[in-house]
């Protein structure tokens, strides 16, 4: 949104934040990179367990 691209779109959320001025804050870009990263490293932990569970269900089952 900060580039104008695509026109259409950055008009209405300049119309939504009522506001015309648009700035980048890299502090705030780091810590939602940060963030997504633990949310899909706690995700990715996760399914492995689920998968490490299923895999000796099935050989106890055996």
């Amino acid at each position: 949104m900060l580039t104008g691209f695509p026109k259409k779109t950055y008009e209405r959320m300049q119309f939504l934040a009522q506001t015309n001025e648009s700035h980048f804050n890299i502090f705030i870009l780091i810590i939602a990179i940060l963030l997504t990263l633990v949310w899909i490293f706690l995700w990715l932990k996760q399914e492995l367990q689920i998968a490490h569970a299923l895999r000796i269900g099935l050989l106890v089952s055996l």
